[in-house]
């Protein structure tokens, strides 16, 4: 029997010969080791948020790993010591939502994952994820050790600096399939909210000073400004730093954050028509005046109440539900889907390329919802060799600008949903124009860029290629690898 899968946009609909759950690693190994035999395709979906075809195979199986989701004990608890350091042993179908259920009541957060806690450490692992901490590198320098499973059934441990781990990391399920993984962890204090709105050039230069410095805050993203009336021109910066309570919190639960105001903004600008540039301009008047309203304010010369605290693993509990309004369930087409392109530039580049952002965004006239900037240290070791192959940090700080736009999308003449042409074309031009710069762009987003760029943006793609083992595929791998 035959299965259509596609992705939570409702694009790559692909045939499946197979959608296996994978519970154990007993199912794990029998899953692999069964399309090995029979020379299938072999593609892993950890909660289905990838855009770029990583999770299937035409005519093969692709592997449901989430249930796949305990935490391990270390004698009497999760959370054990190396060399002074704490870690924790997780599977890799286990979203970050389980991690921070075990780990917020004893003190503790993952050092590195994404802003919102959706998605499963193996996907995360996969796709080398980065955060909102700017004194970090993606998820790669934060991991002990992974366990792998070959298609002969064996198990393997692979660490930083070993080939596997090159491979494996940042390899999007084209080299082995992730059992385990041991993290670092991080205590999780309290941190205070600070944002301001500064131009552009103020912020370049604030982020090339705290880099000189190496005086970053716990947490930091921005905005740049979505606005008609002053695309691109100013930034909303945001920080979060330690409160005067240092201590661990300890918190036996957690929910989601306060962004039932940003699903009402959301809801605003999707409301397409005559109108939309007004509304983008009272939309981020919005976006202003929310997150200032929550700024410590001064109470006397000296002293300051402060603004919105949480712990660091509450900070990072966005939903997903914010970001992606798929296709799936429409009456009509075309449609519009909410799409996202995630590009990295070296930080002294940072502001030359949103100014050459800026005219190809209103050439398209792309729908842009939101921008935000995040910074990302590089994916080395401490002896300077770079963890993974296909990095897009490899050796530099580099500042990530994810741009969240409506595409309008189609069926092709083949039957299936994609975006249509002109999407495609906005995206090429601002990923030349990052790669010009020293620069990349993030590969687990629809597969928008041309084969010469994802190899000028990964020059180490070939030895990716040389580590990939069969039967693990993709419409991905058979795209660019």
């Amino acid at each position: 029997m035959t299965i259509s899968w596609t992705d939570m946009l409702g694009l790559n609909a692909t045939p499946l010969a197979g959608l296996p759950v994978i519970a154990s690693e007993a199912l794990a190994k029998a899953t692999l080791g069964s399309a090995d035999k029979a020379k299938q395709g072999f593609a892993l979906v950890g909660s289905g948020h990838s855009q770029g075809g990583h999770t299937v195979c035409e005519g093969g199986i692709s592997g449901l790993t989430e249930p796949m989701n305990r935490v391990l004990k270390h004698g009497a608890s999760v959370v054990f010591q190396v060399a002074g350091e704490h870690f924790i042993t997780v599977e890799a179908g286990a979203t970050w939502n389980v991690l921070h259920a075990h780990l917020a009541p004893l003190g503790f957060a993952p050092l590195v994952h994404q802003s919102s806690p959706h998605f499963t450490v193996g996907g995360s692992l996969s796709v080398n994820c980065h955060g909102r901490d700017p004194r970090q590198g993606p998820l790669s320098t934060t991991v002990h050790s992974i366990e792998v499973l070959l298609p002969n059934g064996q198990v393997a441990t692979a660490s930083p600096g070993d080939a596997v781990f090159k491979a494996v990391v940042g390899g999007y399920g084209s080299a082995r399939m992730v059992l385990r993984a041991t993290l670092k962890l991080t205590p999780n204090i309290e941190l205070a909210q600070s944002a301001q709105e500064m131009s552009l050039d103020q912020y370049a230069q604030e982020l090339q000073k705290r880099h000189d410095a190496n005086n970053w805050p716990h947490l930091h993203h921005g905005w740049l400004n979505f606005s008609s009336s002053r695309l691109l021109e100013t930034v909303l910066s945001v920080d979060c730093q330690p409160t005067q309570n240092t201590q661990a919190l300890q918190e036996p639960t957690l929910g989601q954050d306060a962004w039932v105001g940003m699903e009402a903004m959301r809801w605003l600008w999707e409301q397409h028509g005559a109108q939309r540039n007004a509304k983008r301009d009272a939309i981020w008047t919005a976006l202003n005046a929310w997150f200032t309203s929550q700024n410590g304010t001064a109470t006397a010369p000296g002293k300051t109440t402060p603004g919105k605290t949480q712990s660091r693993t509450a900070w990072l509990r966005q939903s997903t539900g914010f970001t992606v309004r798929g296709a799936k369930g429409i009456s009509t087409l075309p449609a519009t889907v909410d799409m996202l392109w995630e590009l990295f530039v070296p930080l002294p580049a940072f502001q030359a390329f949103v100014l050459a952002l800026k005219p190809i965004l209103k050439h398209h006239q792309v729908n842009l919802l939101s921008s935000s900037v995040r910074v990302v240290q590089p994916d080395q070791q401490m002896d300077g060799s770079v963890l993974t192959h296909l990095s897009y940090c490899p050796t530099q700080t580099m500042v990530s600008i994810a741009l969240d736009f409506a595409a309008v999308a189609d069926k092709n003449n083949k039957g299936v949903l994609e975006p249509v042409a002109a999407a495609g074309l906005w995206v090429r031009e601002a990923t030349d124009a990052a790669l010009e710069l020293g620069g990349s762009y993030y590969l687990p987003y629809y597969a928008f860029a041309t084969v010469v760029q994802m190899h000028l943006a990964y020059p180490k793609w070939l030895a990716q290629k040389a580590a990939r083992l069969t039967p693990f595929n993709s419409r991905f791998i058979a795209q660019y690898l």
